[in-house]
């Protein structure tokens, strides 16, 4: 389960996503409301937990989130679009490199 919302009140950091996972719940900050890599996360132990965090720092309510779906296998989950770390070879990974699905393909994107 991921949800996004909007910041209500900060200077720095716009939008705020909650990623569940079986170790507890990610929270993603991000200073640009693009999708992108979250610049902080911190991880909670549950969706009370980091909802009331969100509440508190940035005065989001329950209201303000948004659904949006699971990240799909081997991407990044603080991206809404499907990103994944660059792949060559069979088993090789380059994390200074980034892949995008678009339009069932995958193609390198430049940060």
């Amino acid at each position: 389960m991921r949800k996004v919302a909007q910041v209500v009140r900060s200077s720095e950091i716009v939008k705020v996503m909650l990623y569940e996972t079986m170790h507890g719940v990610y929270l993603y900050e991000y200073d640009m409301m693009e999708d992108g890599p979250a610049i902080a996360d911190y991880l909670t132990f549950d969706i009370n937990e980091a909802m009331e965090i969100a509440f508190v720092e940035f005065g989001i309510e329950y209201s303000d989130w948004y659904d949006i779906g699971d990240p799909i296998d081997n991407c990044l989950p603080d991206w809404i679009a499907p990103v994944r770390p660059y792949k060559y070879g069979t088993n090789h990974v380059d994390w200074n490199r980034l892949e995008i699905l678009e339009e069932g393909k995958w193609r390198e994107i430049v940060l």
